[in-house]
């Protein structure tokens, strides 16, 4: 690998029985502006830069390559592990995680994760830019774009509008015009705007999003559809990600009741006060202003239940979920002024078991 900061050169290796649990990463430094061909100005650190932890239930971590993030801006490690001790070379997972450069500019792994552990996307992950997408006569055409089933999704579409004039654009999905016109605010000529809107996708691996590429004054950016899956975000107490085939992904969060609120029964024991709870860590927002969370849940029990909403460890939201039949997900729905950036949102069910399936964000 080699270091943008300062272009020097490093070899990472595995090392150890590949079939055992000390299988690890090992580097190799060149010395600066040295001769890659001479042996003695590589370098070799002392210990793995990569290595089992058996609190985490992570053995073997090996096989590596490096990658950078969508937008270029970071560096990430892609390796497999296992997540047993005996395993040898069976249960080999792939992981990723993000790759830190300390002060002195080597890079810096940190411990192998556990296959639990949420981690915060790549920078520029879900965003499809225009340069990916197919210019089709006035159109410009994203394709490739899955639903599980017919399902309404938000569109964050990422555009310039140096017209000077409000625009005002149509939305094609699938070829069939949205029933509303998209308006597209002006911007300066190094500034991007937003605007989000709802787009139709069918069942398919394919649904294709049409916007305009011939327009004077826009230019379309990119687009993203921010909908965070339950199943991919962590798990707490006693949450847990089950496959669901009625599920906008592959599967839900099954929640169980806090026990805050006066439904959850007297004497309560500390084991159902332990809250599950499932946690969204990578809620990314451009600017700063009011957005809806829209949370899709289901709950057949008998009765409403009451699901609490935490943003950013200090505001919540508690809203009540009616009674639903199984599998059978419908929106819940708060608003929230969020600052531009990366958020995080946990969800907890404070009576009632509730199934999550995923968070809309709509602005």
């Amino acid at each position: 690998m080699k270091s943008k900061k300062d272009g020097r050169l490093f070899i990472v290796y595995s090392g150890a029985g590949s079939w055992t649990p000390f299988y690890s990463l090992g580097l190799l430094a060149l010395e600066p502006g040295t001769d890659p061909l001479v042996a003695s100005n590589w370098k070799k650190s002392e210990q793995p830069l990569l290595q089992m932890d058996e609190q985490a239930g992570v053995f073997g971590p090996g096989h590596n390559s490096f990658v950078s993030s969508p937008d270029g801006a970071e560096d990430w490690i892609v390796y497999h592990a296992t997540t047993d001790s005996l395993d040898g070379w069976n249960n080999r997972k792939a992981r990723a995680q993000r790759v830190n450069w300390n002060e002195a500019g080597m890079p810096e792994f940190g411990k192998p994760l556990s296959l639990d552990t949420a981690i915060v996307a790549p920078a520029g992950a879900g965003v499809i830019k225009a340069e990916h997408a197919m210019k089709a006569g006035e159109q410009l055409e994203f394709d490739g774009i899955p639903a599980t089933f017919d399902t309404e999704v938000p569109l964050l579409i990422h555009y310039r509008n140096t017209s000077g004039n409000v625009l005002s654009t149509e939305l094609i999905v699938n070829g069939e015009k949205a029933a509303t016109p998209i308006k597209l605010m002006p911007t300066k000529t190094d500034q991007l705007g937003y605007a989000y809107t709802q787009a139709a996708l069918q069942q398919s691996d394919n649904n294709v999003i049409s916007l305009p590429a011939a327009l004077a004054g826009l230019e379309i950016a990119a687009i993203e559809i921010p909908r965070y899956e339950a199943e991919n975000a962590g798990a707490e107490g006693k949450a847990e990600a089950t496959e669901n085939p009625f599920a906008s992904g592959w599967g839900v969060v099954e929640l169980t009741p806090s026990g805050e609120g006066s439904e959850a029964g007297e004497g309560d024991n500390e084991e159902a006060k332990s809250a599950s709870a499932v946690q969204f860590m990578n809620i990314v927002v451009p600017e700063k202003r009011d957005y809806t969370l829209r949370v899709a849940a289901s709950n057949p029990g008998e009765q409403a239940a009451k699901l609490k909403m935490t943003i950013d460890g200090d505001k919540t939201k508690t809203v009540e979920v009616g009674k639903t039949d199984r599998n059978v997900f419908v929106p819940v729905a708060v608003t929230v002024s969020l600052k531009a950036g990366v958020h995080t949102i946990k969800i907890e069910a404070v009576s009632g078991n509730l199934s999550i399936d995923y968070i809309d964000i709509a602005g």
